[in-house]
């Protein structure tokens, strides 16, 4: 035995040390306290994480309730937060379902929420629905906000239910019907839609069923099989119609420039008397219909010649919108002109001149990079002497 003191070895059994007579205690008794403080110490530690662990629990099972998750998703709206939001779609990532996607097409802001709170829950054992009254700033009358919920068969953690937000109040649509013009190449927000949402192709345009997207306002590209590539912003909802968009300001204003020529010469073929078979070659082109085109262009010959035009001239052409409609370009244009007419009043030759602004339409089609016109209305066709 070793004195605890001086360490000097003892012979067994005595009671105090032989050299410097300190009382001496058995191992078995240090052995015996020893254990007990790290009995102690463990039973603390135990404790401990019981108590956390209690504690990790009742704060996940408060937080994963219908309630809890319905004032997040409320909270959510309010903030106008497409990244939180997002967290509560229970839908799968697709081409036109992901997080990029709803960022983008999501019409979102921040709303003017004074408070909010849960007042009613209803729950099953798969579905539940929350009522949350709010107040809006500069409101005293509370509206109300239910959010439905179903239960996910998959637990959170293993031991929490998984509630998610029912996608009948969020902004998922189901089999969205896109039409497009035949033969056509289709972009949403840059993502083509590929052959495999094609259902079946009609005469004029072929039909997709796209098995979900989120509502809201798309950039869509849409480009015609002759190569022409139409751009507009479109809202998608149950149905969407391509057939008919707004060309790029690019080609609006290289359609704008070549207007002035285009008229002047319709008018000064007019005033020359020319037939249309005369001047269709400035027209013509493989697979072209100008019928319409040749009727409008009589009746302008027949007014201008009555008149007595002798001069016409265009000082501007503004376009105020270009769209597809059918398989043609339509251009709705504000002209400004000037006209001369000059006839014969009661033996006297009388002239006048005005400057007069008219609204004219165009159809043009769109054929080897170049656009040709295939139909006017609205031209000015009757002009007044006095």
């Amino acid at each position: 035995m070793f004195c605890s003191s001086c360490g000097k070895k003892n012979v067994r059994g005595a009671k105090f040390c032989e050299d410097c007579g300190t009382k001496l205690v058995s191992n078995s008794k240090n052995n015996r306290k020893s254990l007990e403080k790290k009995t102690k110490r463990l039973l603390l530690a135990v404790s401990l994480m019981i108590i956390i662990f209690t504690c990790f629990f009742i704060v996940l099972s408060n937080k994963f309730k219908p309630e809890s998750v319905a004032k997040d998703y409320f909270a959510a709206i309010c903030e106008g937060s497409a990244e939180k939001l997002y967290n509560y779609l229970d839908v799968k990532d697709s081409d036109f379902t992901s997080k990029k996607i709803f960022k983008k097409v999501a019409n979102l802001s921040k709303q003017d929420i004074v408070n909010y709170s849960v007042d009613n829950v209803t729950t099953d054992k798969l579905t539940s629905e929350v009522t949350i009254k709010y107040t809006e700033k500069n409101s005293k009358t509370p509206n109300s906000f239910i959010v439905s919920l179903i239960k996910n068969k998959k637990n959170k953690f293993l031991f929490f239910d998984n509630w998610e937000v029912s996608n009948k109040n969020l902004i998922v649509l189901k089999d969205v019907v896109v039409r497009a013009p035949k033969g056509s190449k289709v972009s949403f927000e840059g993502i083509t839609l590929s052959k495999k949402y094609l259902d079946k192709e009609e005469d004029d345009y072929n039909r997709y069923v796209v098995p979900s997207m989120f509502k809201g306002n798309y950039d869509v590209i849409v480009t015609l099989k002759n190569g022409l590539s139409l751009e507009d912003s479109v809202l998608v909802n149950s149905s969407v119609n391509l057939t008919s968009l707004n060309v790029s300001k690019g080609e609006q204003s290289k359609i704008e420039k070549s207007l002035p020529k285009l008229i002047n010469s319709i008018y000064q073929n007019a005033i020359d008397k020319k037939a249309f078979d005369d001047i269709k070659k400035d027209y013509d082109y493989d697979g072209a219909k100008l019928d319409g085109l040749k009727n409008e262009y009589n009746y302008i010959v027949t007014g201008t010649n009555y008149s007595g035009l002798t001069k016409f001239t265009v000082n501007s052409v503004k376009v105020s919108g270009t769209r597809l409609d059918g398989s043609y370009i339509s251009v709705t244009a504000k002209l400004n002109y000037e006209y001369t007419v000059t006839k014969t009043w009661l033996g006297e030759e009388r002239k006048n001149t005005k400057k007069l602004d008219d609204t004219i339409y165009l159809n043009f089609d769109y054929v080897n990079g170049e656009y040709k016109l295939v139909g006017i209305s609205s031209f000015p066709k009757y002009f007044s002497l006095f």
